[in-house]
């Protein structure tokens, strides 16, 4: 683990729990927008501050191109992508997740797939963080 990013370990186990928590609730087969309600919800039950739906500028070379909105974001910390898909990630749900991470700035990024009859979970972080 990257240097630093030991600080963002409890947190990540704290929204891993929460999305457990609402996969037991809900089951699988809905669309993504139930999940995403329900665990910011989950997440508030359990005193952590979510934001769902959070805008963020994508640059290119100091030109702006617009604003990108991702799932959720957890104590201003931890972007959380969420997914209802059958079947395992795919490798393409693993790179919008670490674009998603580096357009937000964050060092941590999980992604959640809600779609199967258990959780998937995958954390994705900045390497390089410190």
């Amino acid at each position: 683990m990257a240097k630093g990013l030991e600080k963002h370990v409890e947190l990540t186990r704290q929204i891993i729990g929460a999305c457990y928590e609402v996969h037991n609730v809900l089951g699988p087969g809905l669309e993504e927008r139930f999940y995403r309600d329900a665990l910011v919800h989950e997440l508030g039950l359990r005193g952590l501050g979510a934001t769902r739906e959070r805008e963020f500028s994508v640059e290119y070379k100091g030109k702006s191109l617009g604003a990108h909105r991702v799932d959720i974001i957890v104590e201003e910390t931890v972007l959380v992508e969420l997914k209802a898909v059958t079947g395992k990630l795919l490798d393409v749900h693993v790179a919008q997740t670490i674009s998603e991470r580096h357009v937000s700035r964050l060092p941590v990024a999980l992604l959640v797939n809600f779609g199967e009859t258990s959780v998937q979970v995958r954390r994705l972080e900045d390497r390089g963080a410190s």
